[in-house]
């Protein structure tokens, strides 16, 4: 099983932004274009958006430990792996 160690960290990249694991391992790619006219033509994001998005995507570890506590069953290992009990 492949593990992404937390903390994810966010870096831009030309046309977007990447979000990374400790280890360095790329887990996403987000691309926007850099004025609200460009990104409307292409109907895509815009570098605010890409940049927002990237973050959220680098907050999953830390919602997942938080997460725990609220799921009967469920829980977060020192690795940051969810894990399921039976109850």
């Amino acid at each position: 099983m492949r593990r992404f160690p937390p903390p994810w960290t966010v870096e831009q990249i030309p046309g977007g932004y990447k979000v990374l694991d400790a280890s360095g391992q790329s887990l996403a790619y987000v691309y926007g274009r850099e004025t609200k006219a460009d990104a409307d033509i292409a109907n895509v994001l815009t570098m605010d958006e890409a940049r927002r998005i990237a973050t959220n995507i680098a907050k999953l570890p830390a919602c997942f430990r938080s997460m725990s506590f609220f799921c009967a069953g469920v829980g977060v290992t020192s690795e940051g792996r969810l894990t399921a009990t039976a109850e």
